[in-house]
């Protein structure tokens, strides 16, 4: 068994296990069978969507270093397996650093969350990141909203269509450098080819549907509401990822989904330079 990691610090926390940091890899640390079957599963998803994202201006997820079936300890506790990553710098809130999600639908929202969310963050709950509403995201990140909203809408249509992957329950933050981090691929999953030969019920899964015990993508916190001023950026970055990515044609289908669910009037976009 391997020795304990070199002054990690604890920077997550959730039932398969610890996630832990050194300020160059983050570490997730599994400790049951199933959990190490996921986090293997999830290792290789990581793997797709960080190829994905090369060339995508302003879009990256963490590189995936390596999953590894040897055991660990920490703080005297064993877990069977981990999964490491390149570490991804936070912005200084409140004299800490910390990556900013980007919560699109509540736009007023403002606030740091617990791996429990209704408990204050401390020792034995440790913090989730600070959670930023579009009227927000300046303040916190440094970062126009109307970008982030284009990069996260870009995301979605290279991760489906690129990595081939459906992004349930991912997570969409800001980091040091100002680039939308795209992160957790636990619940996301394989889009199985056959899907794509039926478009209409691949939109419905994405958007509506979800898997597992996520949601579909539309009631996620990341997705505009109806009342966004961004909803339009939104749909741009996915016009934008679509004429690029790997199924163009098939890309429109989700256009057509956005377009029709936010009530963004295609035509009038077409006058409109974002």
């Amino acid at each position: 068994m391997s020795s304990d990691p070199k002054s990690p610090v604890v920077i997550a926390a959730g039932g398969f296990g610890l996630i832990v940091s050194d300020g160059k890899v983050v570490t997730k640390l599994h400790h049951t069978a199933k959990s190490c079957k996921d986090g293997q599963a999830e290792f290789y998803k990581a793997r797709r969507v960080y190829e994905s994202f090369k060339g995508v201006r302003c879009v990256t997820t963490p590189q995936p270093i390596g999953f590894s079936m040897t055991e660990k300890a920490y703080n005297g506790k064993k877990f069977m397996c981990s999964f490491t990553m390149e570490a991804v710098r936070g912005v200084k809130i409140n004299g800490r650093e910390m990556l900013v999600h980007a919560v699109l639908s509540q736009p007023q929202f403002d606030k740091e969350i617990g791996q429990n969310q209704n408990k204050e963050v401390g020792p034995d709950n440790p913090t989730r990141g600070w959670h930023a509403g579009e009227k927000n995201l300046l303040a916190r990140a440094g970062v126009e909203p109307a970008k982030v909203a284009q990069r996260i809408g870009s995301a979605i249509v290279h991760m489906v269509m690129d990595a081939q992957i459906y992004p349930f329950d991912v997570e969409y933050l800001v980091g040091n450098k100002q680039s939308l981090v795209v992160l957790d691929f636990g619940m996301a999953e394989i889009i199985p080819l056959k899907d794509y030969t039926d478009m209409d019920s691949l939109v419905q899964k994405l958007f509506e549907v979800g898997g597992g015990d996520a949601v579909g993508i539309a009631d996620d916190i990341y997705y505009p509401s109806l009342e966004s001023e961004y909803k339009l950026d939104f749909y741009q970055g996915m016009k934008n990822a679509a004429a690029k990515c790997k199924m163009p044609e098939k890309a429109q289908y989700l256009l057509k989904y956005v377009a029709e669910d936010l009530g963004i009037d295609i035509q009038s976009m077409k006058r409109r330079k974002l």
